[in-house]
């Protein structure tokens, strides 16, 4: 499954990457869906979904540079599973995330 974010600001789908911006997910990566994403306090990176056991999903840039390397090949085969569920972008892409509440939509 390859995911392509969307922002109510449309920040990751616009004119610096219009076809999406390249994200690595994981088998555990929420749904295709609506949500809702803030900053979490101390710590970099945006939350978006909580499983209701304890586990909060986020978006935050690569921290590997394995997975730099995987992001930056950009071929769709290496975008997904590589994550433990979080979405890992860019850090350039990261910091044009808004740092205030938004819309998320996680589209397949």
């Amino acid at each position: 499954m390859i995911y392509t974010l969307v922002l109510s600001a449309g920040l990751l789908f616009g004119p610096h990457c219009e076809d999406g911006c390249k994200v690595l997910t994981g088998t555990d990566t929420p749904p295709a869906g609506k949500y809702s994403a803030a900053q979490m306090f101390g710590y970099k990176g945006i939350g978006f979904h909580a499983d209701g056991v304890g586990k909060i999903f986020a978006i935050h840039p690569t921290w590997t540079t394995e997975r730099e390397r995987i992001l930056a090949e950009g071929e769709a085969q290496h975008r997904r599973n590589v994550t433990a569920g979080c979405i890992n972008i860019s850090d350039a892409d990261f910091r044009k995330l808004p740092r205030t509440r938004f819309e998320l939509i996680i589209k397949e």
